[in-house]
């Protein structure tokens, strides 16, 4: 038996349940607060939370306890690290679309909410862009490093 991996998990474990018991207050408050939002909404925004905070707990544990004193892992790029960040940056657009909608229908003012979601689409160009290069940039330095 392990005590790294009991003890890297207890940690990991604790830590998202924490995030995940803080998400859920969080969309409970969303829930009262926005009561007249659409039923497909509410769901998305959990759902897409959860996934996103899955991921990262699993990243977590890879990096933290699964590689504990091996920084040359670190070279390696995860599936787990990749869906991470497709989801943060699908997140974080599909968040900030509903803000301008939220933003439009309380200014009734449309060049307010356009302003939210160009914003939001750049924020997707950036994130995707920068997905792209960090990615590029790995597989570069893995060959002219090697691989552990």
């Amino acid at each position: 038996m392990n005590v790294t991996h009991i003890v890297g998990g207890s940690f990991s474990g604790g830590l998202s349940a924490l995030c995940f018991g803080v998400l859920t207050v969080q969309t409970s408050s969303y829930y009262r607060t926005f009561s007249n939002d659409g039923r497909s909404v509410k769901p998305v925004v959990w759902t897409l939370e959860a996934f996103q905070l899955i991921c990262s707990t699993q990243y977590l544990y890879w990096c933290m306890v699964t590689n504990y004193q091996n920084p040359l892992a670190l070279n390696q790029v995860t599936w787990v690290f990749m869906v991470f960040q497709i989801t943060a940056v699908g997140a974080s657009v599909t968040m900030e679309t509903f803000f301008a909608h939220r933003v439009y229908s309380l200014s009734t003012k449309l060049h307010l909410g356009m302003l939210v979601q160009v914003l939001a689409l750049l924020l997707f160009g950036f994130g995707a862009g920068w997905y792209s290069s960090f990615n590029r940039c790995h597989l570069w330095c893995l060959t002219v490093v090697g691989t552990p």
